[in-house]
């Protein structure tokens, strides 16, 4: 896990309304959550509202603070995704890849599955109505910059990855990866279990991402949404242990 420079990680919860920082209005909370199987990274003037938790070591640059402190070498059995995180595969054989041209595009709430998706630079895919939207990728994801994904709240956008390999495979078979250009909005989860998500500068992620490696560009502001922990692939548990909630996130297409 990688964390660029002048990153912010904090927590709300849309239950209750869009993410507001105002103090006087505010809807956030410090239970951002960052946590990794292997090192975790931040660079210099991060802030996390919240703890962050590794497998093994945690770097920290100059100037960054964490407000629910730092906790390092709990070993592979504590955060590991390849003990905890489910295999997910799609319940039917996706189609062929979806690549759009540049516009803004809605997107019936539904269950889809595509091989590939790729969204160009400037335009957007959102939910049409408030319902979930759940889209099983079995190839990449590429996503120019500017690019809108989902929208509030972000429980109603569902992207789920390639997860049905094992981490220890350095084949390229068994890994993914998911591309976003700089300033790209995000409101949904992702679940990349083996997925190398990278996510550009500038961009705010209404949510939670799962990755097998994940790097947060310069500037990049991650909003965990607590309203997600009834519906996302794992949670923290009482011991600091990622620990998964078994049924959820997984969909029977009929």
């Amino acid at each position: 896990m990688w964390v660029g420079e002048n990153s912010y990680v904090d927590s709300f919860d849309s239950t209750k309304g869009p993410y507001t920082p105002s103090p006087t209005t505010a809807n956030r909370t410090e239970a951002g959550r960052i946590g990794g199987n292997g090192d975790v990274t931040l660079d210099g003037n991060v802030q996390v509202k919240g703890p962050v938790q590794a497998g093994d070591a945690i770097h920290v640059g100059s100037g960054t603070t964490v407000s629910g402190g730092t906790t390092q070498n709990l070993g592979a059995s504590a955060t590991s995704p390849g003990d905890q995180f489910p295999r997910i595969a799609p319940p039917v054989t996706p189609s062929s890849g979806l690549s759009l041209y540049q516009a803004n595009w809605i997107i019936t709430p539904g269950t889809y599955q595509w091989t590939s998706l790729t969204i160009p630079s400037n335009s957007s895919l959102v939910p049409a109505s408030n319902g979930v939207v759940t889209i099983y990728i079995t190839g990449n994801i590429s996503l120019g910059d500017n690019v809108t994904l989902g929208s509030f709240p972000s429980t109603n956008m569902r992207i789920i990855m390639k997860s049905d390999a094992s981490l220890t495979s350095t084949a390229a078979a068994d890994m993914t990866s998911f591309s976003a250009g700089s300033n790209f909005t995000f409101y949904g989860g992702l679940y990349g279990r083996n997925a190398n998500v990278s996510i550009g500068g500038g961009s705010h992620v209404y949510g939670s991402v799962i990755g097998r490696t994940t790097w947060l560009q310069t500037g990049t502001q991650l909003h965990y949404d607590q309203a997600m922990m009834a519906s996302q692939v794992c949670s923290a548990s009482t011991t600091g242990k990622y620990v998964v909630q078994p049924g959820t996130w997984r969909e029977v297409i009929p």
